[in-house]
């Protein structure tokens, strides 16, 4: 399993769902890609405080996405 999770949701920040999601027991060990559209350095740190392996930067290819999900599922 593997959760994607935008930074950028329209009734709640993506920081917060991150975190809400790691608090459910059943979520707490399933990897979560965080991706954002910013290139705010301080989303990378928000999002791994917040539960994130990893952070994509928007626009990115087919291939960095299957890149980084084949890493991450690959650890299971």
């Amino acid at each position: 399993s593997l959760a994607l999770v935008d930074i950028n949701l329209p009734d709640v920040d993506g920081f917060t769902l991150m975190s809400h999601l790691r608090e459910l027991p059943h979520m707490h060990h399933i990897p979560m890609i965080a991706f954002t559209a910013r290139h705010d350095p301080q989303d990378e740190l928000l999002a791994k405080e917040n539960g994130a392996v990893d952070i994509l930067r928007k626009p990115f290819s087919t291939q960095e996405l299957r890149q980084m999900i084949s890493q991450y599922l690959s650890l299971e």
